[in-house]
Order: C-alpha cells, then structure tokens, then sequence
C-alpha cells in the first residue's frame, strides 16, 4: 500500500509507457542515496556545515556522472506538459469544492 496514491497520480498523468515504468519506482532516487553514501561513509569528522555541503556536492555530482539516464528520458517534456495539465486540474477542482461549500 505504500505509495499508492503516488502511483495513481502516475497512471492519470499520460505520459508513455517507458518514462511512466521508471517512475513507478524509486530505484533510481535510491540508487542515487547508495551512491552519495559510499563517497561519505569515510568521513569520520564533520567540521562544519560548509564541509557537510562540499562533501555532498561532490558526492551527488560523482553520483550524477555515473548514473544511468531513465528510460523514457527523451519523453521529459511530456511529463512537463501533463504535470502541469494536471496542476490545473487539481487547482480548479479545489476552486469547485470552494464554490459548493459557499
């Protein structure tokens, strides 16, 4: 049951069947999260806040570099388009919902 509603909200934006399958997952976020950890896990000492911020930089830039792209990535605009289809959606649905409780 858990993220259910997130998948849901996947199934109504249409987007193709490629780009819609990697987001139904969160692998590539926790492929990301095991990456950065590695690079950091030496760290015994943390300074600083500054230190914190560099170290993540450059742990998240290493993570960037090696990374594979998404399926579906060149479908990104698509997404773009139906999240913000779907933005409006929600915004007058909750404008309706006002309006009937008045």
């Amino acid at each position: 049951r858990e993220g259910l509603e997130e998948t849901i909200t996947i199934l109504r934006l249409e987007i193709p069947g490629l780009l819609q399958k990697s987001l139904r997952s969160t692998n590539a976020i926790e492929s990301g999260f095991s990456m950065v950890t590695k690079n950091v896990k030496n760290v015994k000492n943390w300074m600083n806040g500054t230190m914190v911020q560099r170290w993540l930089s450059a742990a998240l830039l290493d993570a960037e570099r090696r990374a594979h792209r998404i399926q579906g990535y060149r479908s990104m605009s698509v997404l773009v388009v139906e999240i913000k289809r779907l933005t409006i959606d929600l915004e007058m649905g909750d404008a309706e919902k006002v309006s009937n409780i008045a």
